[in-house]
């Protein structure tokens, strides 16, 4: 009986959405705002790093050979260690010219 009742006053498709979208994050400071707002603001970083991450993955599959580490560990490092692993492998991992 509860959830049917939680069915009927949320709807069952559309609770997680709306939950993800209304529900507030506060902030150090007390300000609060909800998801949407903050993804407003933050869309051009969340751009900036899938394109970082694309041209890093990018880069690992068109070369031969990279430095320091086979290829499958760099394309690792790059998926797993945030926008640390793109920039680590553009800084030490590409070997000049491709060669």
């Amino acid at each position: 009986m509860i959830g049917k009742v939680f069915l009927q006053q949320e709807g069952f498709f559309c609770f997680p959405l709306n939950f993800f979208l209304s529900s507030g994050v506060k902030f150090a400071g007390g300000m609060k705002m909800t998801i949407a707002e903050f993804l407003k603001g933050f869309w051009p970083f969340l751009v900036l790093y899938v394109a970082l991450l694309a041209w890093a993955l990018a880069d690992v599959k068109n070369r031969p050979k990279t430095r320091y580490l086979p290829k499958w560990a760099w394309v690792l490092i790059i998926l797993c260690v945030g926008t640390f692993g793109p920039l680590a492998y553009l800084a030490l991992g590409r070997r000049e010219n491709g060669h």
